[in-house]
């Protein structure tokens, strides 16, 4: 059996308040932002977070996208983990608006595209951007082939700890994955900026241990966006 003798802790972790985050209004998933001053608190205490754990951390991915490496990179530097070290990869980037990218969102969703996209639900595709089911397709294609599948991986390290330093909706999606939840609750789910959502993956599979943390951030503060 592959998994036999395989435990992998997963971190999935939401970028620390962005530039972007500040402008609730405007859609913008690929917004090429950087953190906030209070984002980069954020960032920090995630490390100190992740530390305090003492988990041996086998390797730590984060989106290409800036607001997700510079958080990886501020927590990384507590974790004592260099920069060359964190692998980069346009799959956990966050879901992209396409069309609709930095618009508002009250002249974007209009009755009629809202009662669209509730019919639709994670099959409704943003003008030339990706739907919900594709981001999850993306993240969830890219984490059975690098880690959940890949023999190599699991024969090197049997026991592993993973840190996914990505976005809001990506999670929420790579959740549902996880789940196999129904999709209208991809949107109820809460994923805050520097939050931790710790998961565990074993021969019997999936084991949620945490979602959602932000006790460590009680000191700086955040925006529930």
């Amino acid at each position: 059996m592959l998994h036999k003798n395989f435990e992998c802790h997963f971190f999935f972790i939401r970028h620390g308040e962005s530039t972007a985050n500040h402008l609730p209004q405007n859609l913008g998933g690929d917004l090429q932002c950087s953190l906030s001053e209070r984002g980069k608190l954020q960032a920090q205490a995630i490390g100190k977070e992740l530390k305090a754990r003492r988990v041996h951390w086998t390797r730590l991915y984060s989106s290409t996208l800036p607001r997700a490496l510079e958080t990886a990179k501020i927590a990384g530097q507590i974790l004592e983990v260099p920069e060359n070290q964190i692998q980069t990869t346009s799959a956990l980037v966050e879901q992209f608006q396409g069309d609709w990218n930095q618009k508002e969102r009250k002249t974007v969703y209009t009755p009629e595209i809202l009662s669209l996209m509730g019919t639709k639900n994670s099959l409704f595709i943003p003008p030339n951007g990706e739907s919900l089911r594709m981001v999850e397709r993306r993240i969830s294609n890219w984490l059975e082939d690098e880690i959940l599948y890949n023999k190599t991986f699991i024969e090197q390290h049997p026991k592993a700890g993973i840190a996914l330093f990505t976005h809001g909706m990506a999670i929420r999606c790579l959740l549902r994955y996880i789940f196999q939840s129904d999709p209208s609750l991809t949107w109820k789910i809460k994923i805050f900026n520097g939050s931790i959502s710790w998961l565990v993956f074993k021969s019997d599979g999936w084991h949620p241990y945490s979602l959602n943390e932000v006790s460590h951030l009680k000191e700086i503060g955040f925006f529930p966006s």
